[in-house]
Order: structure tokens, then sequence, then C-alpha cells
């Protein structure tokens, strides 16, 4: 009865969240971006290479300038022995709601209020021989912009270090990033 007891409350609790999770993020690349097409609009024209922007290739990575995010989930702590340090030893499983009110498009803010909403899956494991980190991602980010395209998304990443094996080591020291958005108009990628 004792054993059951104890099953039972530990199957509750899996459902429940232990980590609520509030991150404002501001991305200066992105804003250094839009700051040199507003404010240096020769010097941005003179950084062109053919139809390479220098400008361009050096603050893309962020389609908006900034975000507020909400997590909310179960983190689970890594540890082999009583002893062990836990340190970045996480793994996060959970909602996560990103919004914002301005998207980038070739280094100009638009005024766009937009919305992801995603089912995430994220750990880090942190030894003294190996690291190794990986996310798992599926979602939608939603726009009222209308010239900014609705999507779905599934995406993945994970990267590799292992201290012990060859540097050449491709399977053991490597890493990869992935990501397939389809629209919710058209339903192309």
């Amino acid at each position: 009865m004792a054993d059951d007891l104890i099953e039972y409350d530990y199957e509750i609790d899996a459902y429940y969240s232990n980590i609520f999770l509030l991150e404002a993020s501001v991305h200066p690349m992105g804003i250094g971006g839009l700051y040199f097409r507003q404010n240096h609009e020769k010097m941005y024209d003179r950084s062109k290479i053919e139809d390479f922007n220098l400008i361009k290739a050096a603050t893309t990575g962020f389609e908006e300038p900034y975000s507020l995010s909400f997590f909310i989930g179960r983190m689970m702590i890594f540890k082999n022995n009583k002893d062990d340090y836990i340190g970045k030893n996480r793994a996060y499983i959970g909602y996560l709601v990103t919004v914002g009110d301005y998207s980038i498009k070739d280094n100009f803010a638009h005024h766009d209020k937009w919305y992801n909403l995603e089912f995430k899956l994220k750990g880090t494991r942190d030894k003294e021989d190996r690291d190794l980190d990986w996310s798992f991602r599926i979602g939608s980010r939603i726009h009222q912009n209308t010239d900014f395209v609705k999507n779905i998304y599934i995406g993945a990443r994970r990267s590799s270090i292992d201290y012990k094996k060859s540097a050449w080591s491709v399977l053991y020291n490597s890493a990869f990033s992935t990501m397939l958005a389809v629209s919710t108009r058209t339903y192309e990628l």
C-alpha cells in the first residue's frame, strides 16, 4: 500500500511545473544594424560588396530588437552521486511564450506585435572531460503585421565537446543547429 502511494505521488508530481522563468532580452547587434541604417545611410551603402552588405551580415541573426519571454515547466538536475557538483547540469521541459512589438527586416524596424508559442526541451551536461548542450523545440510565430509571415516550426540544436577524444572526432566534437519553418498561409518552407 505504501509503495503504491509513493508511486502515485511521483506520477502526479511529474505533471506539475516546478519552475517559472521571466526573461527580458535586448539584442545589441540587431539594434546596431537599425542604428547604422537609419543614421549613417551613406556608410551603410558603402559597406556593400556587389549584393553583399557587410553591416547587414554582421548584424543579422535576431528578428527583433528586444523581447520578453515567459517559461513554465519542469527542471531536472543531473547528478551522479551525492557529492557531485551540480553547476549547469540541468534539463528543462515546458512551454515558452515570447512577445515583442517590433520586427527587423533588412535593418529596418517595423511595428509588429508578434508572439512565439513553443514547447521546448533543453539541457546541459558539464563535466570535467565533456560538455554537451542540446535543445529541441516545436512552435508557432504569429505576427499582427501582415507584411510578416505567420509560421509553424520545429528546431533542434546540439553541441558536444569531448576532451578525451581527438579534436577530429566529428561524433564527439561537433555542433549543429537546424530549423524548419512552414508558412501557415501557403504551407511553403
